[in-house]
């Protein structure tokens, strides 16, 4: 699995906030099962 995560730049309610892209949004969601 692949995921592309680029730097937390990007402020909003009060946090900083990122994007995530990979292939399909299968791996996207196992991604972040993963981090719990």
């Amino acid at each position: 699995m692949a995921v592309y995560v680029d730097a937390a730049i990007w402020n909003w309610a009060g946090h900083r906030w990122c994007h995530l892209l990979a292939d399909d949004t299968d791996e996207l969601h196992r991604f972040a099962a993963r981090l719990g």
